[in-house]
């Protein structure tokens, strides 16, 4: 039982290790983790020196800062740090350039299939990446004008 417990925390170690290299300081500025939770797994898991101790959530109150945009991780994590165009990334991604384009000037969301497409090119999992986007439709969501009309919305109450 002890062994496996380690696994377990070498395992989700090593997963932030990866993540930290991948996204850099940006992991502990945005955040994979909330309230303990892995977005990764749904699970609990164990705060490293790598896993963020910031949440997203607040309860059920959105935090106001703004999230980055997947597209935004895309120009500074993939395109800048290895050093090619968003053509060259378009061509190894199999989509147009348009699409990398509009992607990186927040002009367009991160579909599933771009998730998956990135995922493979950056060795990353791709809920990572919806993960990303997911965070940005809430907080684009909950900041919107039709955002006032949820707020009159009572819970259920058995």
């Amino acid at each position: 039982m002890m062994r496996s417990i380690w696994k377990i925390c070498i395992f989700h170690l090593l997963i932030n290790f990866i993540l930290y290299k991948v996204f850099r300081r940006r992991v502990t500025q945005y955040g994979l983790t909330n309230n303990g939770v892995s977005h990764l797994s749904g699970r609990m898991e164990t705060h490293s020196k790598f896993c963020l101790k910031t949440t997203i959530n607040k309860g059920a109150e959105m935090v106001k800062r703004k999230p980055t945009h997947p597209g935004e991780f895309v120009q500074e994590d993939i395109l800048n740090e290895l050093h090619i165009s968003q053509g060259q990334l378009a061509n190894a991604l199999g989509v147009s350039r348009k699409t990398i384009n509009e992607l990186v000037n927040q002009k367009r969301g991160l579909s599933p299939d771009m998730a998956l497409r990135i995922g493979k090119f950056t060795n990353t999992n791709p809920k990572t990446w919806m993960n990303l986007q997911s965070s940005w439709d809430l907080w684009i969501a909950s900041n919107s004008k039709e955002s006032k009309s949820i707020e009159c919305i009572q819970p259920f109450a058995a």
